[in-house]
């Protein structure tokens, strides 16, 4: 046999049995720092694609004391002559004669467009840079 089963009637509420609903407790707002974001970089400009030669010559010539140097940036030379330029771009360079030394090589941070040589002698001389694009 089974037992009678039947639903249990619901309860009702009497207005004193119920707390009547009540707003939840205020909260103080929790204020956070506003966030900050780095300012947008502009876009690089584009750079135009190096269509000159793959090599060149750069011959300087003037008066160089041992130990002092000579800056070329571009086609100018802060002392001397110069016939040439740098490209420009990535090169390596190579410098004749032997006693003439690189102080500042091309560089990005010269955009390859400075360099700057050495003198282990006095001498007047005549300098050959030989540059090749990498």
């Amino acid at each position: 046999m089974q037992p009678n089963l039947t639903p249990a009637p619901p309860v009702q509420s009497t207005p004193a049995q119920s707390a009547p609903a009540q707003p939840a407790p205020s909260r103080t707002p929790v204020f956070q720092p506003e966030r900050t974001y780095p300012p947008e970089r502009p876009a690089a400009p584009v750079q135009p694609r190096y269509s000159g030669p793959n090599s060149g010559v750069i011959v300087w010539s003037g008066q160089l004391e041992r130990g002092a140097a000579v800056q070329i940036d571009g086609d100018r030379p802060s002392t001397g002559s110069i016939s040439g330029a740098l490209p420009g771009v990535p090169v390596i360079v190579e410098i004749t004669p032997s006693d003439i030394a690189v102080a500042e090589a091309p560089g990005p941070g010269n955009d390859w467009k400075r360099i700057s040589i050495r003198s282990r002698k006095n001498r007047h001389s005549v300098v050959t840079i030989r540059w090749r694009i990498l």
